[in-house]
């Protein structure tokens, strides 16, 4: 009986759940449509409005959607500021974020007023005070302003060239930021700048770069492909398998679906050898340049176009011809390694050997490998050519 009564009871319990679950779905919709149809009745510029859908999300336990609310707030708040930016405007906002709940802005907008800041205390310094200088950098790194203190650091080294204390907070700025760049193999790393989805790297990096004397060398790998064709996805591997590759610095960068040597791939290749170049410890006078395929015609452009970033350049199954007009002459003295398959019928051999004749009466110092594969060369011959 006592059983029979138990069972009854959790079955009517059990029954009040559902119901005040159903409930609770019900006010939840009808919250939910409220909500969408104030959206679509507000102004982008109705500041009041937004603030008291915020609110009113708030009180109905609406998170994202306050959030979305506030974060609207925010941006106008923000863009208003952009056009006439005070020391007072950056506080207030700063505030006012930290009223709302927006963490991640109120940080945000702290560091963009510290930036604003270091800019009007730098305004107000003479070219060649270098008294003043000084204290704007330690100023900086006081506020963990970085870039700021590193710039502020380098201007008291172009007044003062063996001020000590310049040099040593260089080096820990530096040593700093290799420190804290991720090690290992790091994939679809994007490159600030460029809006386009393709705009993006992985690379490799022992954790040996950050104390390596002088840096550790870099690689950069172009991947094959064609015209809207072709990801570094498809090269990333290597990283694993080159012996030469698990000892250095490689960089496998992605293009932005033209061909490598592209007047943009040029340029976008450059802001993304810089920005690796700030990131990771990189041995400036041991860069070099390699790639397949598409790749290895974007060697010869990239590499004839831009020598004196190179120690040596390894063009591999790279279309190459004389009205490509790629200025050789500029690699008279670099190292190149030239590898083709004998059997390639994508890219024929020819190509390679012609560039391999042009180079030899420069004078430079080119070897040819012929390999007895087709376009896709082997992994070992990659590892003699990265060698």
């Amino acid at each position: 009986m006592r059983l029979g009564t138990l069972y009854l009871t959790l079955l009517l319990f059990a029954g009040f759940a559902v119901a005040e679950a159903a409930e609770s779905s019900v006010k939840q919709a009808k919250l939910q449509e409220q909500y969408e149809q104030t959206l679509k009745s507000l102004d982008d510029d109705d500041d009041a409005g937004w603030q008291r859908l915020a609110k009113w999300c708030q009180a109905n336990h609406l998170t994202k959607e306050s959030e979305r609310a506030w974060q609207h707030v925010f941006e106008r708040k923000h863009a208003l500021l952009a056009k006439e930016p005070t020391l007072a405007g950056y506080q207030s906002l700063v505030t006012w974020c930290s009223k709302q709940g927006l963490k991640q802005a109120a940080e945000d907008i702290r560091h963009e007023m510290l930036v604003f800041d270091y800019r009007r205390r730098k305004a107000k310094i003479e070219n060649d005070d270098v008294k003043g200088m000084l204290s704007l950098a330690r100023w900086c790194q006081k506020n963990r302003l970085t870039a700021e203190a590193s710039e502020s650091w380098q201007a008291v080294l172009a007044l003062d060239p063996d001020n000590a204390q310049a040099r040593g907070q260089l080096a820990m700025i530096r040593r700093d930021a290799w420190a804290e760049a991720p090690t290992g193999l790091v994939k679809h790393q994007k490159v600030p700048g460029y809006s386009e989805d393709a705009a993006w790297y992985h690379i490799s990096a022992p954790k040996e770069h950050v104390d390596a004397e002088g840096g550790l060398p870099l690689i950069i790998f172009l991947h094959g492909g064609q015209h809207n064709a072709g990801t570094a996805d498809n090269v990333v591997a290597l990283a694993q398998v080159i012996p030469a590759f698990k000892k250095t610095i490689v960089l496998f960068p992605n293009h932005l679906k033209t061909w490598w040597a592209h007047p943009r791939e040029l340029k976008y290749l450059l802001d993304t050898v810089d920005l690796v170049q700030s990131r990771w410890h990189v041995d400036r006078k041991r860069i070099y340049l390699m790639g397949a395929s598409m790749g290895g015609n974007g060697t010869w452009g990239f590499g004839s176009q831009c020598p004196e970033l190179f120690a040596a350049l390894a063009p591999m199954s790279g279309f190459w011809a004389e009205f490509l007009e790629f200025p050789m002459k500029n690699l008279a003295a670099k190292p190149v390694y030239i590898l083709h398959g004998t059997q390639d019928t994508t890219v024929p051999i020819e190509g390679a050997r012609k560039a391999f004749e042009l180079l030899k009466k420069e004078g430079t110092d080119v070897t040819m490998c012929e390999a007895d594969c087709g376009h896709q060369l082997p992994n070992g011959e990659i590892g003699k050519a990265a060698d």
